[in-house]
């Protein structure tokens, strides 16, 4: 049975109004309430939390998306995982942790990173690209071979 036909039509009517204010989230997560006969067991603070972090996440990773699509990333996937801090890499870690809070970004500073082919250099700015997006902070991964010009 379709969610939508299981609800009253008062309660149709609160979901529209919801999606009319451009509250779409919250209307998902309360249909889902709604129509679940277990939803009465939690109070109605944690049930109007769930709804409220709903649309919050789902506001988030809209916005997320659209930076990550700016950024033109070559990995969109790269994260600052436990791998970054493999000894094998010889990576500064207290360093790279510095690095994520985007700090440096604040500061106005610029950022080259260097090393021998295969190193991870790539990864590791996509994934620092990444940690700035997530605070929603416009980033754009460009390799520097692109950015040279050739004198005629």
């Amino acid at each position: 049975m379709n969610n939508h036909q299981a609800l009253t039509q008062e309660q149709r009517q609160v979901c529209e109004r919801l999606r009319q204010m451009k509250l779409s989230g919250m209307a998902e997560a309360l249909e889902g309430q709604l129509v679940n006969p277990n939803a009465d067991l939690a109070g109605f603070d944690e049930r109007f939390e769930r709804i409220v972090n709903h649309e919050w996440e789902l506001r988030f990773n809209k916005k997320f998306s659209r930076f990550l699509k700016k950024a033109t990333l070559k990995y969109p996937q790269a994260d600052l995982n436990e791998t970054i801090y493999e000894p094998d890499r010889l990576l500064d870690t207290a360093t790279i942790e510095r690095l994520s809070t985007c700090c440096w970004i604040e500061e106005g500073r610029n950022l080259i990173i260097t090393g021998a082919t295969g190193a991870g250099k790539s990864y590791l700015a996509n994934a620092l690209c990444i940690g700035a997006l997530r605070q929603f902070k416009s980033a754009k991964y460009i390799r520097a071979n692109t950015l040279m010009v050739t004198a005629k």
